[in-house]
Formats: C-alpha cells, structure tokens, sequence
C-alpha cells in the first residue's frame, strides 16, 4: 500500500502567510480607489446640485408674471411666477435670497409665499459653497431707454426684461453666469 504525503505544518503556513499578504494587497488596492472614486462622486454631485439650482432659476424666472411684488436688489429678488408642479404649480411669491453660510461663502435658497405673504411649505437651499455672489437687472427706464446692468430695480411693477444670477462656485465645480429674458406683457405689447 501506497502512503501519500499531506503537507507539512510549514508549508500550510508559508501557503497560508502568502494567501494573506495576497489579501491585503487586494484590500488595500480597493480602498485606495475608493479613495479616488470619493472626490469624483462629489465633484459629480455638485455639479448636479448646481445644474439643478440654475435649471429651477431659468425656469422660474422666464415665468415670472407683472407684479407689485417685485423686488430687485443685489442679494435679493421677490417675484410671483407658478411654483414647480412637484409644489402644486400654483401662483406663489418667490423669495430668491443669497445668504451668508457663516463660513465666509453664500447659499442662494428660495423660498414661497401664498398670496397673504404668509410662508408657503419650507426654505429651500438651491446651492451652496457660492462666493462673488450678486443679482443684476436690466429693462428700459421710464423714457424707454436701456438701463444697462443695475443692482436695484426701481421700477416696481415694470419688470426688468433681463435678470443675471452672477455667482462662483468654490470647488473644481464651475457657475455660468445665468442671464434669463423675461416673457412679460409689456415686452410682448413693444414686440408687436
């Protein structure tokens, strides 16, 4: 009868010790392009947060109705134009404001506001991590003429015919500057 011959103690342990640095050069492999996945899962999620914010402002603004309730001002904008469908699609007054973060940058939020000027649902943070932040307007004054670009819109309830979100995104993630022409009927009544 023949005998076979298992593996010794020494070489179950040699094969053992090379099966396990093997391991850790797989594991250590993963992580480190985990490492590397992170920032971009980021950087992706940014720029989405960003591409939404500005999606929602082209939208709103381009529907933006004659109002009394408009205001113009550097950081701030009130208009009333229909909220998002996902919001009941209804008349609302919007509240566009560039705030402080506390950390030395901006967030521009939104938020809405029935006919009664009482809150309608909760703020909403659009974007965040903003710096050189400012509104501009720009229309005819009151003898038709072009204004330019102002920081104030003193021409209550004319509406500017242009409105300019200018903002910088801190991060890799870039902010075009957004200029929305306004449909309102008074441009509508110049354009006929």
């Amino acid at each position: 009868m023949k005998r076979t011959r298992g593996f010794s103690l020494l070489e179950m342990l040699a094969a053992l010790s090379l099966i396990a640095v093997l391991m850790l050069l797989a594991v250590s492999s993963f992580s480190g392009s985990s490492k590397l996945v992170e920032p971009l899962a980021r950087n992706a999620a940014r720029t989405e947060q960003v591409l939404a914010a500005q999606r929602f402002l082209r939208q709103s603004l381009a529907g933006m109705m004659e109002s009394s309730q408009f205001l113009g001002e550097p950081r701030t904008l009130e208009y009333v134009a229909a909220a998002p469908l996902v919001l009941g699609g209804a008349l609302r007054l919007h509240r566009l404001e560039f705030v402080s973060d506390m950390a030395g940058g901006w967030l521009l939020r939104v938020a809405f506001f029935d006919p009664e000027r009482k809150t309608w649902g909760d703020d909403q943070i659009l974007v965040d991590h903003l710096r050189d932040v400012r509104l501009a307007y720009r229309g005819f004054d009151d003898m038709q003429r072009d204004t330019g670009w102002l920081e104030h819109w003193p021409w209550t309830p004319r509406l500017p015919k242009v409105v300019q979100v200018k903002a910088e995104a801190v991060g890799s993630t870039r902010w075009s500057t957004l200029s929305v022409v306004l449909r309102t009927t008074q441009q509508l009544r110049i354009g006929q």
